[in-house]
């Protein structure tokens, strides 16, 4: 076995995972500070993978809020009767039930 030591500033971190990427409509949207809803980022909750999806989705609204200085709370509807899902993007002032 090979073992070097080093000193803590030597020390080389890689990124974890990949930034998100968005578009600038979406940007634009949260800039406004108004509630949206995205149905053309709806995940499938009958797909094997939808935790991933909705994540990466989340990701992405997170990403583009960032980018607008804005705080955001992102509520995901409940499966319509195809068994999607669709993020709905408030302003962090706005209250829910």
């Amino acid at each position: 076995m090979d073992i070097e030591i080093i000193s803590e500033s030597d020390v080389v971190f890689t990124r974890r995972g990949r930034k998100a990427t968005y578009s600038q409509e979406l940007a634009d949207a949260i800039a406004k500070g108004v509630t949206i809803k995205l149905p053309s980022l709806a995940v499938s909750v009958k797909d094997e993978t939808y935790k991933t999806e909705k994540a990466k989705v989340s990701a992405q609204i997170r990403a583009a809020a960032k980018a607008t200085n804005k705080n955001v709370r992102i509520v995901w509807t409940p499966a319509d009767k195809n068994g999607n899902s669709f993020p709905q993007v408030l302003p962090d002032k706005a209250k829910t039930k």
